[in-house]
């Protein structure tokens, strides 16, 4: 997405199961991993919206050490 940030789109996928995927990403790879993750159409409906309901949710994470 930018610099070290990227955006993942998970297809019918429920939250609490986006959650598991990225929670898998950081346990698979070898370098600390945050992670946002927004929901259709409860954080937005459309794409600049999602993502930046994402980034909110990245930089809470980043805030709590997650």
């Amino acid at each position: 997405y930018g610099g070290d940030e990227f955006a993942v789109l998970l297809t019918q996928t429920t939250r609490p199961q986006a959650e598991t995927t990225m929670g898998r990403f950081r346990d698979w790879t070898d370098v600390s991993v945050s992670y946002g993750v927004s929901e259709f159409p409860s954080d937005g409906d459309d794409a600049s919206t999602l993502l930046a309901a994402a980034d909110r949710a990245l930089y809470q994470s980043k805030r709590g050490g997650v």
